[in-house]
């Protein structure tokens, strides 16, 4: 058999791609929202501590 045309292992390459490109995306993701979503936790903290009126 040829290395050539060996086709065993290209299906798991393929989705080893998919799910490496799938974590680089939620990476991004919660590295650009991550600021915004630590500052609305922070504030919806802040607002259920606060003693009722």
């Amino acid at each position: 058999m040829s290395l050539l045309r060996d086709q065993r292992g290209a299906v798991t390459v393929e989705y080893t791609v998919v799910l490496g490109l799938a974590a680089i995306g939620a990476a991004v993701a919660v590295i650009g929202l991550g600021a915004l979503l630590l500052q609305l936790f922070q504030f919806q903290q802040a607002v259920l501590l606060l003693p009722f009126p």
